[in-house]
Protein backbone atom coordinates (compact mmCIF):
# COMPACT_ATOMS: atom_id res chain seq x y z
CA UNK A 1 0.00 0.00 0.00
CA UNK A 2 0.88 3.54 -0.35
CA UNK A 3 2.04 5.17 2.76
CA UNK A 4 1.06 8.63 1.37
CA UNK A 5 -2.20 7.47 0.95
CA UNK A 6 -4.57 7.15 4.03
CA UNK A 7 -6.78 3.63 4.03
CA UNK A 8 -9.75 2.97 6.57
CA UNK A 9 -12.02 -0.17 7.47
CA UNK A 10 -15.59 0.28 4.83
CA UNK A 11 -18.66 -0.19 6.05
CA UNK A 12 -18.66 -3.67 4.53
CA UNK A 13 -15.34 -4.60 5.37
CA UNK A 14 -13.11 -3.71 2.35
CA UNK A 15 -10.19 -1.45 2.41
CA UNK A 16 -10.98 1.96 0.91
CA UNK A 17 -8.68 4.77 0.20
CA UNK A 18 -8.74 7.93 1.00
CA UNK A 19 -10.71 8.57 -2.97
CA UNK A 20 -13.12 6.55 -1.84
CA UNK A 21 -12.06 3.74 -3.74
CA UNK A 22 -12.23 -0.04 -2.51
CA UNK A 23 -9.03 -1.54 -2.45
CA UNK A 24 -10.59 -4.80 -3.02
CA UNK A 25 -8.87 -7.21 -5.40
CA UNK A 26 -5.36 -5.35 -5.40
CA UNK A 27 -4.30 -1.62 -4.89
CA UNK A 28 -3.40 -2.10 -8.32
CA UNK A 29 -7.04 -1.99 -9.30
CA UNK A 30 -7.64 1.48 -8.22
CA UNK A 31 -4.76 3.03 -10.05
CA UNK A 32 -2.69 3.70 -7.47
CA UNK A 33 0.68 3.86 -7.83
CA UNK A 34 3.85 3.53 -5.50
CA UNK A 35 4.56 7.14 -6.67
CA UNK A 36 5.93 10.09 -4.58
CA UNK A 37 4.48 12.37 -6.79
CA UNK A 38 2.58 15.02 -4.91
CA UNK A 39 -1.37 14.01 -5.51
CA UNK A 40 -2.51 17.54 -5.78
CA UNK A 41 -0.05 18.33 -8.48
CA UNK A 42 2.02 15.08 -9.58
CA UNK A 43 4.99 17.65 -10.13
CA UNK A 44 7.36 16.89 -7.24
CA UNK A 45 7.35 14.67 -4.28
CA UNK A 46 4.69 14.70 -2.21
CA UNK A 47 6.57 16.24 1.01
CA UNK A 48 5.31 18.79 4.16
CA UNK A 49 7.53 21.61 3.08
CA UNK A 50 6.00 20.81 -1.09
CA UNK A 51 2.43 20.98 -0.21
CA UNK A 52 2.42 23.69 2.47
CA UNK A 53 4.90 26.33 1.04
CA UNK A 54 5.05 25.35 -2.60
CA UNK A 55 2.84 23.52 -4.43
CA UNK A 56 0.63 24.79 -6.94
CA UNK A 57 -2.25 22.29 -7.28
CA UNK A 58 -3.12 23.32 -3.22
CA UNK A 59 -2.10 27.04 -3.56
CA UNK A 60 -5.86 28.94 -3.50
CA UNK A 61 -6.54 26.64 -0.01
CA UNK A 62 -3.16 27.03 1.37
CA UNK A 63 -4.04 30.69 0.74
CA UNK A 64 -7.23 30.25 2.20
CA UNK A 65 -6.41 28.46 5.42
CA UNK A 66 -2.95 29.20 6.04
CA UNK A 67 -1.61 32.94 4.37
CA UNK A 68 1.30 33.16 2.31
CA UNK A 69 3.82 31.01 4.94
CA UNK A 70 7.40 32.04 4.21
CA UNK A 71 8.63 28.54 6.23
CA UNK A 72 7.39 25.34 7.04
CA UNK A 73 7.84 26.60 10.89
CA UNK A 74 5.31 29.00 10.13
CA UNK A 75 2.94 27.37 8.65
CA UNK A 76 3.21 24.84 11.27
CA UNK A 77 2.37 27.54 13.42
CA UNK A 78 -1.41 27.61 13.19
CA UNK A 79 -3.12 24.47 14.31
CA UNK A 80 -7.06 25.22 13.29
CA UNK A 81 -5.71 26.50 9.91
CA UNK A 82 -3.45 23.58 9.67
CA UNK A 83 -6.41 21.64 10.18
CA UNK A 84 -8.89 23.21 8.50
CA UNK A 85 -6.38 23.19 5.03
CA UNK A 86 -6.03 19.36 5.34
CA UNK A 87 -9.69 18.48 5.66
CA UNK A 88 -10.56 20.85 2.85
CA UNK A 89 -8.10 18.87 0.21
CA UNK A 90 -9.50 15.42 1.62
CA UNK A 91 -6.51 14.16 2.96
CA UNK A 92 -7.77 13.45 6.60
CA UNK A 93 -10.10 10.75 5.97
Amino acid sequence: MNPLIRYRLGGNGTMENSFGKSTEGGVNNTGITDSPLCRACMEADETPTHVLLRCRGVAEQRAAYLGSPASLPEALGYLGGLLNFWSELGWLE
